[in-house]
């Protein structure tokens, strides 16, 4: 089920064994919340009948023993088992694969598994799987708005409600790349700082741009064939400590989405799950691509890799790379 799905699943019955897993580590959080609230009511601190596990050094016996362990004078005790890396021993996989068959009706498992990991597809037919992907703008939209609904704050002496423009809420979404997970953090910057209204101006000073839409940004601004932009983009990004490691790499994933989505025969919905971003990023990419042609990105594209391969037996630095591939993108595109 998807995550929106999950708080009317939850008023009807709480199952017994949940699989968490999704890009947005916000939603992955507010499913355990939703879980342990509707279990438990409002969340207890010291709560006697949580217990959180981790699969590092996990021992699979004394795991099932914890699952078939009786709550503490209650009905059913809640068991989050949190994926530590994706070295999950198949013994653990194993005895989860008995333990379902017959699950215990006094505890609820939840596995939080990681976003990339497989270690858990073959349980998915005896779990209930939460979808935690990224929410649609119709969804984020819905959020940010309940949430200012219930924000007051002090201006000038008196207290008023807080809301959002609709460019500004555009920018916010575009900027944060749809994440909740930063949407919740920078809507809070927005409130403290901006004035009863969030404007698009506010967005512009006070968010921090994903990477990969500082990405999408610099390829827009190669396929207008402003070099002037690109060159000002590029240089943020490489002064970034967060961003200079990464940059070239969500590069080249993202002219590899670019010629994809000109190349491939599928209809967007189908490039979209296959990539795993929403159809309106493979719009976009369409819209992009077709400034290059299929023949430019397939070299910019094999130019990514042979870069890569540089910088990683360290013939070329990052930064290097990283200029060298952008003064191809702009030539190619001139």
């Amino acid at each position: 089920m998807k995550f929106v799905e999950l708080k009317n699943s939850l008023k009807n019955e709480v199952l017994p064994c949940y699989l968490v897993q999704g890009e947005d580590d916000f939603l992955c959080n507010s499913s355990l919340n939703l879980i342990e609230r509707q279990m438990f009511g409002e969340i207890m601190r010291n709560n006697l009948n949580k217990q959180v596990v981790s699969t590092e050094n996990l021992d699979a016996n004394k795991f099932i023993d914890i699952l078939n362990t009786v709550p503490f004078f209650a009905k059913q005790k809640l068991v989050i088992l949190k994926q530590y890396d994706d070295k999950v021993s198949n013994d653990i996989i194993s005895q989860l694969k008995n333990y379902l068959l017959n699950p215990s009706s006094s505890t609820v498992l939840v596995i939080y598994a990681l976003n990339s990991s497989d270690a858990f597809k073959s349980l998915k037919n005896n779990v209930t799987v939460v979808d935690c992907s990224r929410l649609d703008k119709k969804n984020i939209t819905g959020w940010v708005l309940a949430k200012l609904k219930n924000t007051k704050k002090m201006v000038d002496n008196t207290e008023v409600g807080v809301t959002i423009n609709a460019d500004a809420l555009d920018l916010l979404i575009d900027y944060t790349n749809g994440y909740l997970s930063k949407i919740s953090m920078e809507i809070d910057k927005l409130i403290a700082y901006a004035n009863s209204t969030i404007t698009k101006q506010d967005v512009e000073n006070l968010v921090s741009k994903d990477l990969e839409y500082s990405i999408f940004e610099l390829t827009e601004a190669i396929g207008q064939g402003n070099k002037t932009k690109a060159v000002m983009i590029k240089n943020d990004l490489m002064s970034n400590r967060k961003t200079f490691n990464t940059t070239l790499s969500v590069c080249s994933s993202f002219f590899r989405r670019l010629f994809l989505s000109i190349t491939s025969p599928l209809p967007n919905s189908e490039i979209a799950s296959m990539l795993g971003v929403k159809e309106y990023a493979i719009t976009k990419s369409k819209e992009i691509a077709k400034k290059f042609g299929a023949k430019t990105l397939k070299q910019i594209v094999e130019l990514c890799a042979d870069l890569d391969y540089k910088t990683k037996t360290s013939e070329m630095s990052l930064e290097n790379a990283t200029d060298y591939l952008l003064a191809f993108v702009l030539n190619a595109r001139s």
